[in-house]
């Protein structure tokens, strides 16, 4: 009896200190993600990133180069940028982020699975979430994207064949391709992001062998999405379909600089060239900060800031776009992107960030630097590349002239379940974190974490 009294009182005490135990160790991890940003870029990236601390609250929250010309082929299937990469073996899942080699070889290794799963596909059927987090647990392949892209878009650049299937419609940033295994076949999995619906199509494709084969070539390093820890885990306040891999995020600083100098005659008549503009029957003149470059009515500024402008004022389109889809839009434009400020990026690549239409006829394709899969983001606002059409022919754009170079040195980010804590302490479950390089113009990259929450575009 006296045991049995003295033990009730032990069980409390020894709860209460599991509770003041669990707390501290929420406080300690808060605390530590804000001594962290102090020592590390967290920072608003824009597009959708909202700062992770401001004030205090503030604080946490925050190649291959080608040189082709404008007009010349371009595979604008490189536009697309995956932040993320899993791959499930019998054996278990590998996983990738931010990691530049898999960002090149992933549509080189998958590329012609996905022309044929995308071109054999029948017509789409909701699905649970349920029903696609087994999707993601079977054998096969996942992507998740930095922006969402058409799938009719992507199969255009894919340069897939017709082969008389339906194509899934919609937009998505994460899509899968997983084994059927009552069929032995593919299916092809998709979030589409208009609607936030999960949807599969069954593919003519067999997984036994050219598949199989593919995954074969993996080795399983414990990669998880968040969901698959539950809702009590400490990474539970990120967005479900985050992927988490062993190694610790170690981003390298670049040298950000101005490659574009006015001064530089050879330079601009070489860029004249890559945007039709013929130096032999140009006029040229000088403006305060910088040159401007007459063909015509049409005019081409060179800023001394690196940043060069086009408005057309001829009526026959200097720049007259085949077609008005949006595969068309993004061909057309990555060409002239990458022939002039893909050129001279050093380190970094370009990306899509999206197209927008503001009017019937009126469209804006965007396009930004993106270094080993992390997007880089300009702290005055900006981007790499920006072009606007009207009624098919591009009437203006800016183009961003940036060099990056690796210094061969790291810096620290923040671990995902310190993130993960000062994300529920203020209130902010759900966002998706994606490693950015802040450029400043200060003439080095800050690299950190920018939370994102793709809600409004659902």
């Amino acid at each position: 009896m006296t045991n049995r009294a003295e033990s009730r009182p032990a069980r409390t005490r020894r709860g209460k200190v599991l509770a003041w135990g669990k707390n501290a160790v929420i406080i300690l991890l808060v605390a530590s993600a804000v001594y962290l940003t102090t020592r590390v870029g967290i920072f608003d990236g824009g597009l959708g990133g909202d700062t992770l601390l401001n004030g205090i609250t503030q604080m946490f929250f925050r190649k291959e180069q080608t040189d082709t010309t404008a007009g010349d082929s371009t595979d604008a299937a490189a536009a697309v940028c995956p932040v993320a990469v899993a791959v499930n073996t019998t054996d278990g899942r590998y996983g990738a982020r931010y990691d530049a080699d898999e960002r090149n070889n992933f549509f080189t290794r998958f590329r012609e699975l996905l022309q044929g799963a995308l071109s054999t596909a029948t017509s789409e059927t909701e699905i649970t979430e349920e029903a696609w987090r087994a999707a993601l647990e079977r054998q096969g392949v996942y992507t998740q994207l930095l922006e969402a892209v058409p799938l009719d878009a992507l199969l255009s650049w894919l340069e897939a064949e017709d082969g008389g299937g339906a194509i899934p419609q919609g937009e998505t940033r994460r899509l899968a391709l997983a084994r059927d295994e009552t069929q032995d076949t593919v299916c092809l999995y998709y979030c589409n992001d208009t609607d936030g619906i999960y949807y599969a199509c069954e593919t003519g494709l067999s997984y036994s062998g050219h598949m199989e084969n593919l995954l074969a070539a993996y080795t399983p390093n414990g990669a998880s999405f968040v969901y698959e820890f539950g809702a009590d885990a400490e990474y539970s306040a990120l967005g479900a379909y985050v992927l988490l891999t062993p190694e610790t995020v170690t981003p390298h600083i670049y040298n950000s600089s101005t490659p574009l100098s006015v001064e530089d005659e050879a330079q601009i008549r070489q860029l004249q060239r890559a945007v039709q503009f013929q130096p032999q029957v140009s006029s040229e003149y000088t403006v305060q900060n910088g040159i401007v470059v007459r063909d015509g009515a049409d005019a081409l500024r060179f800023g001394a800031d690196g940043t060069v402008t086009f408005t057309s004022g001829e009526e026959e389109a200097r720049y007259p776009l085949e077609g008005g889809g949006y595969a068309d839009l993004v061909e057309h434009t990555y060409a002239l992107a990458q022939a002039t400020v893909g050129t001279m990026s050093g380190a970094a690549e370009l990306y899509l960030i999206g197209v927008e239409e503001h009017a019937p006829g009126q469209y804006e394709v965007r396009y930004g630097y993106v270094i080993g899969g992390a997007p880089v983001y300009f702290t005055d606002g900006g981007d790499a590349a920006r072009f606007s059409i009207q009624d098919g022919k591009i009437m203006s754009f800016t183009l961003r002239f940036r060099t990056y170079e690796d210094t061969g040195e790291t810096t620290v980010v923040m671990r995902e379940e310190q993130a993960a804590a000062a994300m529920r302490a203020l209130g902010q479950e759900g966002k998706e974190l994606v490693l950015s390089h802040e450029d400043s113009g200060t003439g080095t990259t800050n690299a950190g974490w920018v939370a994102r929450s793709y809600a409004d575009r659902i």
